[in-house]
């Protein structure tokens, strides 16, 4: 460094551009893609493709503009003719449960009978290897349907396990519900048997189903007797546990008052909604398949 400030040297470069380059003679010259220019008849028939789609884009749009068209003529006549539409069960549904005979969830026969009034439905009935035989009580739960075609195929197998019931709803991840009350409200949304947008009914068939699963299927005799009581308090005022009908919570409950035997000693209020229930159809099919 020098007295009037820093002093820099001049470095001569590390390549030279300025000599041509010579490659060797087994490579090949290709003309420059960017500055050629494109054949006039490559050209004519890109244009051609280019008209081509945008035809088949109209043609399609026209197509879609017809079918709303269509959509909204039948949704007038829908209205105009008061025709009410009710989703069911699109898709082919297997189903299969696992249960113990020492307390069988006669729910699902019940809802096997509702389904049936709308979709076609199969129920079947296989004991497990882990089983030498079941219940003469049981063994009236057998098939209510062998049919090949249907839409909801019911698959009840009668093993030797825990209490809770068990329903494979994922094989690949091994996903299954436990417990014949989330089984029974699983299946009834299946179908859309309760009203989900309504969220009070929700609110309180939810609260009942609880109270059958804490209190009467996995509570003591302290428990189920004050279950007991609070029930015959609401049918006091009421005819059903939800609503002016029967409901899955109603269902449950009696399938739940029959596996603990509680429903040969029933107080009044509660037996005359026991015995109300019987005179319903559905439950009028299920009620001699147990011995009561």
């Amino acid at each position: 460094m020098t007295a009037n400030g820093p002093l820099m040297y001049h470095v001569s470069p590390l390549y030279d551009f300025t000599s041509d380059i010579v490659l060797p003679t087994c490579m090949y010259k290709v003309n420059n893609m960017l500055s050629s220019k494109i054949p006039s008849e490559f050209s004519d028939q890109v244009n051609s493709k280019s008209l081509d789609l945008v035809e088949l884009e109209k043609s399609q749009l026209n197509i879609l503009q017809e079918l709303e068209n269509l959509k909204e003529k039948v949704l007038k006549l829908k209205k105009e003719f008061g025709v009410e539409y009710h989703s069911n069960v699109e898709k082919f549904q297997d189903i299969v449960i696992k249960a113990n005979p020492k307390c069988p969830p006669l729910s699902i026969w019940v809802l096997y009978h509702l389904f049936s009034q709308s979709t076609a439905t199969c129920l079947v009935t296989y004991l497990h290897s882990s089983l030498k035989t079941i219940p003469e009580d049981v063994r009236h739960l057998q098939n209510a349907s062998s049919s090949e075609s249907c839409n909801i195929s019911l698959t009840v197998i009668w093993r030797d396990g825990e209490k809770d019931h068990e329903m494979m709803i994922d094989p690949i991840h091994q996903s299954t519900i436990e417990g014949e009350v989330n089984i029974a409200r699983y299946l009834s949304r299946l179908l859309c048997f309760t009203d989900e947008n309504d969220a009070l009914l929700s609110t309180q068939i939810d609260n009942w189903l609880e109270v059958v699963h804490s209190s009467i299927i996995h509570g003591n005799n302290k428990d189920r007797q004050g279950a007991l009581r609070s029930l015959n308090v609401h049918l006091g005022k009421n005819s059903f546990l939800v609503g002016d009908s029967f409901t899955i919570a109603d269902i449950v409950m009696w399938s739940a008052l029959i596996q603990t035997k509680l429903h040969q000693n029933l107080p009044t209020n509660a037996e005359k909604w026991f015995k109300s229930l019987l005179n319903i159809d559905l439950f009028k099919k299920c009620s001699g398949l147990v011995l009561l």
